[in-house]
């Protein structure tokens, strides 16, 4: 029923990470069937000029934001594939997806936030951070989004939370200040 030209690609879930069964492979590589995996986690196991990716990242589910260089590593992945699909299913796809695109477009990555630092982190934690909270809970439920350490470095926001002590924190403002007063990294911003 696909038309003229178009192309199958099998997402062989139950083989995650894992090598194919022989006469799998071979059906697929007989019948041009793209091997479609998360090239962030894995490479295509099928060799082929085309590829197709679906990005859910390392986090739980999909609950999970690249940083630029897990997106410029999943660049490379594509290899020497003539034609290459990114898919984002991540929570922050279009941000990610929007940001791999400049990449491509331009070279440099666009900022995630429009601060730096502290201020960063402050704008991703401001919208959905529940309080009181202890640095544990903050580094599971915060840690994999992106902010901006200074103009050229995007980050996953664990870098700055695992320096906290630990305690529970009151506010967004309580965790910045805790961290502006004792992390020489996070003053900056």
């Amino acid at each position: 029923m696909a038309s003229r030209g178009s192309r199958l690609g099998l997402e062989a879930r139950a083989y995650a990470g894992k090598v194919l069964p022989p006469e799998l492979q071979r059906k697929m590589e007989d019948n041009a069937i793209l091997d479609v995996v998360d090239l962030s986690q894995t490479r295509p196991r099928v060799a082929d000029d085309t590829q197709y990716t679906r990005l859910f990242g390392p986090g739980p589910h999909n609950v999970y934001q690249f940083d630029d260089e897990e997106l410029r590593a999943m660049d490379r992945a594509g290899g020497d594939a003539v034609r290459v699909a990114f898919t984002f299913h991540g929570v922050r796809m279009y941000s990610d997806a929007a940001r791999f695109l400049t990449f491509k477009r331009t070279g440099a990555f666009p900022a995630a936030t429009p601060s730096r630092g502290l201020a960063s982190l402050e704008a991703v934690l401001m919208p959905d951070a529940r309080f009181p909270s202890s640095k544990d809970d903050l580094v599971q439920q915060h840690g994999w989004k992106v902010i901006d350490l200074d103009d050229h470095t995007r980050a996953h926001a664990q870098r700055l939370l695992s320096a906290l002590p630990r305690q529970t924190f009151r506010s967004v403002g309580n965790v910045v200040q805790a961290l502006g007063a004792g992390v020489p990294d996070a003053k900056k911003g």
